[in-house]
């Protein structure tokens, strides 16, 4: 795949958001509606969107039983007064053609969510493949808002909604969740948003999509590590996943829905043989980077080195066995990058393992 031309053009002055540190809270301007919350589950605790820095988040807003109209009030455990930017609107136009009502700011969000999605979709491709289409464009055109979680934030206009996700090329989880839905809804694929807001504070947002009837998760604003690279192997790891798979990293509401289904998970369309040996590595290292992407998938043969021979290392794993380590990193180096971490996902074949790597593109280079 290659990597398109980051744009960032000035965000249009509208709503300034309070800081989100770890993750995110966002104002939008939209009426609200109230709804009963159902109670927060427990589970393992999610550091949201501490991927590279463990900064604790700062002080947030007290939390409010209101939402924005247009909104769907799906897998929330709290939900913060105007969280979400109301799409609605927005979508509608796109599919009616018919833009009356519409502000400045949602004509210019309609404009540039048309004109992506007629560059990266079209009516011969899956619904899957629309999907992936739209998350990779998102992951690889925009930036999580750094400056929002810095001891004194100073988060850029807009972060919080598709304006800064898709034209102003800087967001937190909230422009991102926003942004993908949109564009899901403007494709008649269903998108829903979960929200879990942590006892410390901390909060984060992510989605749900439906495909062929089954549910999958979506979290883009973790498939944009921190920091940010303008040619880097575009990450998955959330794209897709089982509910099993994303708790593992996310504390969900009670509500939030099983996913039964696999088919369609990210690690269901990328299976590939187990290598065999070096040589078989390296054609799937080869062919990751030559796909753009980060990850290579498998299914380890039972009683193989590659189903013994790695250690829990957080939420991920490491390789422990010493032989296995130099070979990995003496066909990771003629490929001409680096394994990072591996770690387990659900397919509809059974458990894969995903070895992750990094490479880093010259000005030169496409990926």
């Amino acid at each position: 795949m290659s990597f398109r031309t980051r744009a960032f053009s000035a965000a249009a002055a509208a709503l300034m958001l309070s800081s989100c540190g770890a993750e995110d809270t966002a104002p939008a301007a939209t009426a609200a509606a109230t709804v009963t919350l159902p109670p927060a589950s427990s589970g393992a605790v999610s550091m949201l969107d501490d991927r590279e820095t463990d900064e604790p988040a700062p002080a947030q807003e007290s939390a409010s039983a209101e939402k924005p109209a247009g909104v769907c009030p799906e897998y929330y455990n709290v939900v913060p007064e105007k969280l979400f930017y109301d799409t609605a609107p927005i979508v509608q136009a796109y599919k009616t053609g018919k833009r009356g009502g519409l502000d400045e700011m949602q004509n210019e969000i309609l404009d540039k969510a048309a004109e992506i999605l007629s560059w990266v979709v079209n009516d011969y491709m899956t619904d899957y493949e629309k999907e992936l289409a739209v998350h990779d464009y998102i992951v690889t055109n925009c930036t999580y808002d750094e400056g929002s979680r810095a001891v004194i934030p100073k988060p850029s206009e807009n972060c919080d909604n598709p304006y800064g996700a898709l034209i102003g090329g800087s967001a937190i989880c909230t422009g991102y969740s926003t942004a993908f839905r949109m564009l899901m809804e403007m494709l008649d694929i269903p998108c829903e948003t979960v929200y879990y807001r942590e006892p410390d504070r901390s909060e984060h947002a992510w989605n749900i999509v439906t495909i062929d009837g089954a549910k999958y998760y979506v979290d883009v604003t973790w498939d944009d590590p921190v920091p940010d690279k303008s040619k880097r192997l575009t990450y998955h790891r959330y794209f897709n996943v089982s509910r099993r798979d994303m708790e593992r990293v996310h504390t969900f509401p009670e509500t939030a829905p099983d996913t039964p289904v696999l088919k369609d998970t990210y690690a269901s369309h990328n299976i590939s043989p187990q290598p065999a040996d070096e040589e078989a590595l390296r054609a799937l290292a080869d062919k990751a980077i030559e796909e753009g992407v980060n990850s290579i998938y498998f299914i380890p043969a039972e009683g193989s080195l590659w189903s013994s021979g790695f250690s829990p290392e957080g939420d991920a794993f490491k390789i422990s066995d010493s032989d296995l380590r130099k070979s990995v990193d003496r066909v990771m180096s003629k490929a001409g990058c680096k394994f990072t971490k591996a770690f387990y996902a659900d397919s509809d074949k059974g458990e894969v393992l995903c070895l992750m790597i990094f490479k880093e593109f010259r000005d030169d280079e496409q990926g």
